[in-house]
C-alpha cells in the first residue's frame, strides 16, 4: 500500500478499512492492527477522562511514527502530515477487527 493512496483515501471510511485489511496481510500491518487497537482502547473515553489523549491527539503524535514524507521540502512535509494524520484517525475511529472478520 503506497502512502499517496493513504493519502487519497483518508477520509473515505471504508477505504480505510479495506486498506487496512489489506495491510494485514504481512507482519508490518499486523504491528499496525495491533497498534490501533491499543490506541483505540486509550482512547476510550473512561480512559481519557485521565489521560486527556481523544483519538485525534493520539492520531498526532502517532502519525510521525508510521509516515514517512520522501520530500525534503517543509511546506510538502507539513501540508502531507495533515493528511497523514487524518488517515491515522481515520484508522483510529472505524477500523475494528470485528469488520475484518465479518468478511
Amino acid at each position: 500500500v503506497g502512502s499517496q493512496e493513504c493519502l487519497d483515501t483518508r477520509i473515505d471510511a471504508q477505504k480505510v478499512r479495506l486498506i487496512v485489511d489489506r495491510l494485514a496481510r504481512n507482519t508490518n500491518g499486523q504491528v499496525l492492527i495491533y497498534l490501533a487497537e491499543f490506541l483505540q482502547d486509550l482512547g476510550m473515553p473512561e480512559n481519557v477522562k485521565t489521560t486527556k489523549m481523544t483519538l485525534s491527539n493520539l492520531a498526532t503524535i502517532f502519525t510521525p511514527l508510521l509516515f514517512r514524507c520522501p520530500y525534503d521540502d517543509p511546506a510538502i512535509i507539513l501540508q502531507n502530515n495533515d493528511y497523514e494524520t487524518d488517515f491515522v484517525l481515520a484508522v483510529l475511529q472505524n477500523w475494528s477487527r470485528d469488520d475484518a472478520c465479518a468478511k
